[in-house]
């Protein structure tokens, strides 16, 4: 397996670019967790195929950090797939099936249903391809009178994913979906991210696999259906560091709303620069309540906990009217932000997630109409936010940027090029 980070301080925000590769086409990942100093990062890689890709926002800057990656990888045999170019081996059940242009519908507009034999699998990996679209429901059964379905809505983003008894419904989004099952449960894959559903008996013993679709527009797409084999687990770690030279206001889950800052107190007035007056003052609050009994000269003071950590204030000013809109954008919805400094130029400013308080935001020269001002945002060191960063690249992205499969190709080199979306 190839495990590679590569820092890449000129994007905006500054990120560590995270590949993994399993160096052989027919081993694909069934798990793999991503991790800085032994701690997950926040966005994780799709998992599905050969290769996976990731991003860090949050690494530190100026200071060495090991990446690591753990994680199985399991050849798939082919079992069956095909494209719908016929109907070849299936049996209708109900309807008036038919094909055209690889997808599966219903002739006379209605409601079509067909089977085929497959093999029994325990474990195993569906595939449905390019995606769901809407109205369209697949069955599979698999080892002990299992049921694995897939459903979709008739808006076609949602999946209603059922294994055995148990099922909900889960974001399939806009590209692929894979379904990775054993005996514990199936693990949905999609651009939309990856969510597990345990696995339960069923009192419907099914032994082909179905296909059918519902209304005048519905259509099912190509199916593949492999067998696990050769599953085997991996680790790797990395060692790199990022070196950026500002400071960066990153917010969690939307990146490309990040800030630079210049660090110097005072710094290059053509940029958003850190005021002076920035951590002038820390307010440390006391964990304790205060008795004050009757008759006695002395309070009775009872601590509840450490001291909390330093509240303060920063100021940022702002030289134009699009760095400060920048700010405001930042702040807006209320998450907690991540301060960086480069290592060794934080003006003693810690770097540590805050919550943002009352934003003030006055003119430098108030009886002049120009747009140089001063944000001030009070900061409450608070705990890392737990928010999950969806995808930043998406089928429907795809579908909007290019008006052909050539045009993705003469843009894209690899597959993993079309998945990371562009730089």
């Amino acid at each position: 397996m190839t495990f590679s980070v590569t820092p890449q301080p000129d994007n905006v925000p500054p990120r560590v670019r995270i590949d993994i590769d399993s160096d052989d086409p027919a081993k694909s990942f069934t798990s793999l967790t991503i991790y800085r100093d032994g701690k997950k990062i926040r966005e994780q890689p799709y998992i599905g195929g050969s290769s996976a890709l990731a991003f860090d926002y949050e690494m530190p800057f100026g200071v060495p950090v090991t990446y690591s990656a753990t994680g199985r990888t399991s050849g798939y045999p082919p079992v069956y797939s095909t494209a719908w170019s016929d109907l070849s081996g299936w049996t209708t059940v109900s309807g008036a099936p038919a094909v055209a242009g690889g997808r599966f519908y219903a002739a006379d507009g209605w409601y079509a249903e067909v089977s085929r034999p497959v093999p029994l699998l325990a474990a195993g990996r569906l595939t449905i391809s390019p995606g769901l679209v809407y109205n369209a429901s697949i069955e599979l059964p698999t080892a002990d009178n299992r049921l694995l379905q897939v459903w979709t809505d008739p808006g076609g983003a949602t999946a209603l994913v059922a294994y055995g008894q148990e099922g909900r419904s889960v974001s399939a989004g806009t590209g692929p979906l894979v379904l990775v099952f054993d005996s514990t449960g199936v693990t949905v894959k999609s651009t939309a991210g990856t969510e597990f559903i345990e696995r339960a008996a069923t009192t419907s013993p099914i032994t082909d696999l179905n296909v059918s679709v519902f209304g005048s527009t519905a259509r099912a797409t190509g199916i593949a259906l492999d067998e696990v084999a050769d599953e085997e687990a991996f680790s790797a770690s990395a060692l790199t560091t990022l070196h950026v030279d500002a400071a960066w206001l990153i917010h969690p889950s939307q990146p490309s709303l990040s800030i630079p800052i210049d660090f110097g107190i005072g710094g290059d007035r053509s940029l958003r620069f850190i005021e002076a007056s920035s951590g002038d003052s820390r307010t440390s609050n006391a964990q304790s309540t205060i008795h004050r009994p009757v008759g006695r000269r002395r309070a009775i003071v009872i601590t509840s906990g450490p001291r909390q950590a330093d509240e303060w204030t920063l100021v940022i000013g702002a030289p134009t009217v699009e760095a400060k809109n920048a700010v405001r954008a930042i702040v807006d919805d209320q998450t907690p932000l991540l301060l960086r400094f480069p290592a060794g130029k934080s003006q003693d400013l810690p770097d540590d997630w805050y919550s943002v308080g009352d934003v003030e935001i006055s003119r430098i020269a108030p009886h002049a109409i120009i747009p140089m001002t001063l944000i001030t945002l009070p900061l409450i060191p608070v705990d890392e936010p737990i928010v999950r960063q969806g995808a930043l690249w998406t089928w429907g992205d795809v579908l909007l940027k290019y008006s052909t499969w050539a045009d993705v190709i003469a843009d894209n080199d690899t597959w993993i090029d079309v998945v990371a979306g562009p730089s």
